[in-house]
C-alpha cells in the first residue's frame, strides 16, 4: 500500500507543480500544460492498474467460479440449494419459500428493492423469512437463461410469467441434478 500512496503523491506533486508553472509563466504555459496532460495520464494509468475493474449492469462476474445449484431433500421437503466456489456451507430454500419469493415477486408492476421483496414474501409465506432467501432466489433466477428477473439498478423485477418460470426452472433443476449458474 505504501508504494500506491508513494507514487500517487510523487504523481500528484509532479502534477501541482506544472499547474503552478503555467500560471506562474504564461510564456511557457503551452509545454507546461502539455507535461500537466502527460502527467494526469500516468495517474490514470496508475489509477487502472490498483482498482478492481467495476462491472456494467448485467455483467457476469468473472472473479470467481459461478455457484451451483442443487434441488436436494431438506428437513421440510426438497429444498433448492447454493454452493459457492469458496469453502463455505451452502444456502437452502425450502419449496414452499422459493415459490412464495417467486408469487411475491409477481406482484409487483415497477422493479422493487429487496427490502420491498423482502416484505412482500414474508406477507405471502407467512413466515420472518431472512433477507438472505430472497437474494438466493433472485441470484437463481437472473443466472438461468433466459433470465427470469432482470435486475434494474438495484431493484429487481420480473419477466414474464416469473411463478410459472421459476416452477419450470425448479422441474428441470430437479431433473439434471446440478446446474451453473448460466445454465
Amino acid at each position: 500500500m505504501t508504494d500506491l500512496y508513494d507514487d500517487w503523491a510523487e504523481a500528484l506533486a509532479k502534477l501541482r507543480q506544472r499547474l503552478v508553472q503555467i500560471l506562474r509563466d504564461p510564456a511557457d504555459a503551452q509545454a507546461n500544460a502539455a507535461d500537466a496532460i502527460e502527467d494526469l495520464d500516468h495517474l490514470d494509468r496508475l489509477f487502472r492498474q490498483r482498482r478492481p475493474v467495476r462491472r456494467r449492469q448485467g455483467e457476469a462476474r468473472t472473479d470467481r467460479p459461478p455457484n451451483e445449484y442443487r434441488i436436494e431433500a431438506g428437513k421440510r421437503g426438497p429444498c433448492l440449494g447454493e454452493y459457492f466456489a469458496e469453502d463455505r456451507p451452502p444456502f437452502k430454500c425450502e419449496r414452499r419459500v422459493y415459490d412464495g419469493i417467486a408469487a411475491a415477486l409477481e406482484g409487483f408492476s415497477k422493479p422493487a428493492s429487496v427490502e420491498e421483496l423482502v416484505r412482500a414474501a414474508r406477507k405471502t409465506t407467512r413466515d420472518d423469512l431472512p433477507e438472505y432467501l430472497v437474494r438466493q432466489c433472485l441470484r437463481f433466477w437472473l443466472s438461468r437463461e433466459p433470465a427470469l428477473v432482470e435486475k434494474v439498478g438495484t431493484r429487481y423485477q420480473p419477466l414474464d410469467d416469473l411463478p410459472g418460470g421459476a416452477k419450470r426452472v425448479w422441474a428441470g433443476l430437479h431433473n439434471a441434478g446440478v446446474m451453473r449458474a448460466g445454465v
